[in-house]
Protein backbone atom coordinates (compact mmCIF):
# COMPACT_ATOMS: atom_id res chain seq x y z
CA UNK A 1 0.00 0.00 0.00
CA UNK A 2 2.90 2.74 1.06
CA UNK A 3 4.36 1.71 -2.45
CA UNK A 4 1.04 2.56 -4.32
CA UNK A 5 1.01 6.28 -2.59
CA UNK A 6 4.28 6.35 -2.93
CA UNK A 7 4.71 5.90 -6.99
CA UNK A 8 1.00 8.37 -7.03
CA UNK A 9 3.09 10.83 -5.31
CA UNK A 10 5.53 10.31 -7.95
CA UNK A 11 3.81 10.81 -10.90
CA UNK A 12 1.54 13.79 -9.88
CA UNK A 13 4.86 15.27 -8.67
CA UNK A 14 6.49 14.78 -12.12
CA UNK A 15 3.51 15.53 -14.32
CA UNK A 16 3.35 18.80 -12.03
CA UNK A 17 6.79 19.70 -12.70
CA UNK A 18 6.28 18.75 -15.98
CA UNK A 19 3.07 21.61 -16.39
CA UNK A 20 5.41 23.60 -14.77
CA UNK A 21 8.47 23.59 -17.25
CA UNK A 22 5.41 24.41 -20.06
CA UNK A 23 4.21 27.22 -18.09
CA UNK A 24 7.60 28.47 -17.63
CA UNK A 25 8.37 28.41 -21.74
CA UNK A 26 5.37 29.95 -22.72
CA UNK A 27 5.45 32.89 -20.37
CA UNK A 28 8.79 33.31 -21.20
CA UNK A 29 7.95 33.32 -24.78
CA UNK A 30 5.18 36.24 -24.13
CA UNK A 31 7.72 38.15 -21.43
CA UNK A 32 10.08 38.37 -24.65
CA UNK A 33 7.49 39.44 -27.05
CA UNK A 34 6.56 42.35 -24.78
CA UNK A 35 9.75 43.35 -24.74
CA UNK A 36 10.08 43.29 -28.50
CA UNK A 37 12.54 40.33 -28.99
CA UNK A 38 10.42 38.52 -31.75
CA UNK A 39 12.57 36.17 -33.04
CA UNK A 40 13.48 34.95 -29.74
CA UNK A 41 10.02 34.77 -28.53
CA UNK A 42 8.64 32.86 -31.87
CA UNK A 43 11.63 30.06 -30.83
CA UNK A 44 10.09 29.80 -26.91
CA UNK A 45 6.37 29.16 -28.86
CA UNK A 46 8.05 26.65 -31.15
CA UNK A 47 9.86 25.22 -28.19
CA UNK A 48 5.91 25.30 -26.29
CA UNK A 49 4.17 23.86 -29.47
CA UNK A 50 7.07 21.27 -29.64
CA UNK A 51 6.25 20.06 -25.79
CA UNK A 52 2.63 18.78 -27.07
CA UNK A 53 3.78 17.31 -29.96
CA UNK A 54 2.21 13.66 -29.06
CA UNK A 55 -0.87 15.04 -27.72
CA UNK A 56 -4.31 16.31 -28.69
CA UNK A 57 -4.15 19.72 -27.62
CA UNK A 58 -5.44 22.67 -29.65
CA UNK A 59 -2.73 25.69 -29.87
CA UNK A 60 -4.84 27.82 -31.55
CA UNK A 61 -4.28 30.88 -29.64
CA UNK A 62 0.01 30.12 -29.38
CA UNK A 63 -0.24 29.84 -32.86
CA UNK A 64 -1.82 33.53 -33.29
CA UNK A 65 0.60 34.37 -30.87
CA UNK A 66 3.86 33.16 -33.13
CA UNK A 67 1.75 34.60 -35.86
CA UNK A 68 1.53 38.56 -34.22
CA UNK A 69 5.27 38.05 -33.74
CA UNK A 70 6.15 37.62 -37.41
CA UNK A 71 3.36 39.89 -38.10
CA UNK A 72 5.31 42.77 -35.69
CA UNK A 73 8.65 42.15 -36.89
CA UNK A 74 7.41 42.58 -40.75
CA UNK A 75 7.12 39.12 -41.82
CA UNK A 76 3.78 39.12 -42.93
CA UNK A 77 4.92 35.43 -45.54
CA UNK A 78 5.43 33.32 -42.31
CA UNK A 79 2.64 35.60 -40.65
CA UNK A 80 -0.12 34.22 -43.08
CA UNK A 81 1.59 31.07 -43.14
CA UNK A 82 1.02 30.72 -39.73
CA UNK A 83 -2.37 31.92 -39.87
CA UNK A 84 -2.99 29.07 -42.58
CA UNK A 85 -1.61 26.20 -40.87
CA UNK A 86 -3.96 26.77 -37.99
CA UNK A 87 -6.86 26.44 -40.34
CA UNK A 88 -5.90 23.62 -41.66
CA UNK A 89 -4.54 21.91 -38.24
CA UNK A 90 -6.69 22.92 -35.51
CA UNK A 91 -9.77 23.98 -38.21
CA UNK A 92 -9.80 27.57 -37.13
CA UNK A 93 -12.61 29.93 -38.64
CA UNK A 94 -12.97 32.44 -39.87
CA UNK A 95 -15.29 33.25 -37.50
CA UNK A 96 -12.57 32.08 -34.95
CA UNK A 97 -9.90 34.24 -36.29
CA UNK A 98 -12.38 37.08 -36.18
CA UNK A 99 -13.47 37.11 -32.85
CA UNK A 100 -10.18 35.95 -31.23
CA UNK A 101 -9.06 38.28 -28.76
CA UNK A 102 -5.21 37.06 -29.26
CA UNK A 103 -5.09 36.93 -32.89
CA UNK A 104 -3.69 40.70 -33.89
CA UNK A 105 -7.19 42.56 -35.86
CA UNK A 106 -4.29 44.67 -38.30
CA UNK A 107 -3.09 41.13 -39.04
CA UNK A 108 -6.30 39.51 -39.84
CA UNK A 109 -6.99 42.25 -41.62
CA UNK A 110 -3.99 42.38 -44.05
CA UNK A 111 -3.87 38.50 -44.09
CA UNK A 112 -7.27 37.85 -45.22
CA UNK A 113 -6.87 38.52 -49.05
CA UNK A 114 -4.58 36.16 -48.69
CA UNK A 115 -5.83 33.30 -47.15
CA UNK A 116 -9.33 33.74 -48.81
CA UNK A 117 -8.45 32.10 -51.60
CA UNK A 118 -6.74 29.09 -50.02
CA UNK A 119 -9.53 28.96 -46.81
CA UNK A 120 -11.87 26.54 -48.27
CA UNK A 121 -8.94 23.93 -49.19
CA UNK A 122 -7.12 24.27 -45.57
CA UNK A 123 -10.62 23.53 -43.83
CA UNK A 124 -10.89 20.39 -45.99
CA UNK A 125 -7.52 19.76 -45.06
CA UNK A 126 -8.69 19.51 -41.16
CA UNK A 127 -11.95 17.93 -41.89
CA UNK A 128 -10.10 14.73 -44.17
CA UNK A 129 -7.79 14.57 -40.31
CA UNK A 130 -11.63 14.04 -38.45
CA UNK A 131 -12.15 10.67 -37.22
CA UNK A 132 -15.93 11.76 -37.15
CA UNK A 133 -17.61 14.40 -39.29
CA UNK A 134 -20.68 14.18 -38.02
CA UNK A 135 -19.43 14.79 -34.29
CA UNK A 136 -17.50 17.55 -35.17
CA UNK A 137 -20.79 19.34 -36.76
CA UNK A 138 -23.05 18.56 -34.09
CA UNK A 139 -21.19 18.96 -31.34
CA UNK A 140 -18.04 20.74 -32.13
CA UNK A 141 -16.11 18.07 -30.65
CA UNK A 142 -12.56 17.61 -32.76
CA UNK A 143 -11.59 13.62 -32.80
CA UNK A 144 -8.82 13.69 -35.23
CA UNK A 145 -7.90 10.13 -36.68
CA UNK A 146 -4.50 8.13 -35.14
CA UNK A 147 -2.15 7.00 -37.52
Amino acid sequence: MKNSILILLLCLSFQFGFSNDRDEVLNRARELKESKNYNQAIKEYVSYIKLFKNEAVNLKDVYYEVANCYFLNKNNFMAFKVIKETISRYGATKEDLESSTVLDKKLLEVAWADIFPQYTELRKQFVKKLNNVDIYVENNIVELKTN
